[in-house]
């Protein structure tokens, strides 16, 4: 566990030398020493098909339990027939270069390696769950079996013998760019200097080194958008059905309201409270 904490270097983006070195040579991460590097993730959502590819790679890699993911794929779709459309954004861990789920650990079962990797200890962590309410992109889950926080660790295991991720091997569209951004070789670091790059919730001044190529505002920010309070299908936030409270409004239109989805329908017909119809009716988290 390293007390040395790799500074961001956000004038990589602007970077002249960015531009001069793009047909630099390849140079293997593991010939890199790992103080030197600061690793971050680039998702280039013009190429995602949203397949799954990477969340079951994920899975399959690092024995994520059924029930909970560290990556997953959202779908947000926007438009009325027949110019609709489906987006797709991979979200996980954001690696980021101000992590405030390492400084509320009390017993420092999270923390940030030298190379950027924000990582977790399991036999060290105490199940408090305060990592969970500190990340503002809920990319920590707690582990059903283990009773431990659990999350995206950039397969350090990987990394560490010079292996990318497995995500990003298994991508079919190569959506998913992994690397130091730090270093003007990398095609991560190219990317960065020659597209418009976007992150999730910048405003939380977290320094998030998961960037995003063609971000629809939407699908990275859950806020962007007016809810409207009609008819939900294919999945809606707690919010959205009635289970939450304050401007973005409980989900009734009329005094009543109702959602479908694959697990059936439900509806409201003005007699039953919308918070305790939205809680039957569940739903997942605004950000996922």
């Amino acid at each position: 566990m390293s007390a040395h904490v790799h500074e961001p270097r956000s004038a990589c983006l602007n970077d002249k030398h960015a531009f001069e070195t793009k047909n630099a040579p390849y140079v293997p991460l593991a010939s890199i020493p790992r103080h030197f590097m600061n690793y971050g993730f680039i998702i280039d959502n013009r190429k995602c098909i949203g397949c799954h590819a990477c969340s079951t790679a994920c899975k399959s890699e690092n024995e994520v339990p059924l029930g909970v993911y560290r990556t997953w794929v959202k779908y947000v779709e926007t438009g009325v027939y027949p110019d609709a459309r489906r987006h797709f954004q991979v979200t996980r861990c954001n690696h980021c270069a101000n992590p405030p789920c390492v400084r509320i650990c009390p017993v420092t079962a999270m923390y940030q390696r030298a190379d950027g990797i924000v990582e977790f200890d399991p036999s060290l962590c105490i199940g408090c769950k305060a990592c969970l309410q500190a990340c503002p992109y809920d990319a920590i889950y707690i582990d059903p079996d283990s009773g431990t926080a659990a999350k995206c660790h950039y397969c350090s295991h990987r990394t560490e013998i010079g292996l990318e991720p497995a995500c990003v091997v298994v991508c079919p569209e190569h959506a998913i760019i992994a690397g130091d951004i730090d270093d003007p070789s990398t095609e991560i670091s190219r990317l960065l200097a020659t597209q418009d790059v976007t992150v999730r919730k910048p405003e939380q001044g977290t320094a998030p080194k998961l960037f995003y190529i063609d971000g629809n505002d939407v699908a990275l920010h859950p806020t962007a958008t007016e809810r409207a309070a009609e008819l939900y299908v294919g999945g809606c936030d707690t919010v959205a059905c009635g289970g939450g409270t304050g401007a973005e409004g409980n989900g009734r239109k009329g005094g009543k309201w109702e959602r479908s989805d694959a697990e059936g329908s439900q509806q409201w017909d003005g007699d039953q409270d919308a918070g305790s119809a939205g809680a039957a009716v569940g739903g997942a988290d605004s950000d996922r």
